[in-house]
């Protein structure tokens, strides 16, 4: 039961990671055009 609970938060946060850098390098690659 536990297990799962850690496996769906471990998801969130690796979701989290990789939404905040997916964004950091959309944001670099804007600033670099301008």
């Amino acid at each position: 039961m536990m297990d799962q609970v850690i496996w769906i938060a471990v998801g969130i946060v690796a979701v989290a990671v990789f939404s905040a850098s997916s964004v950091a390098a959309y944001m670099g690659v804007k600033n670099q055009e301008d």
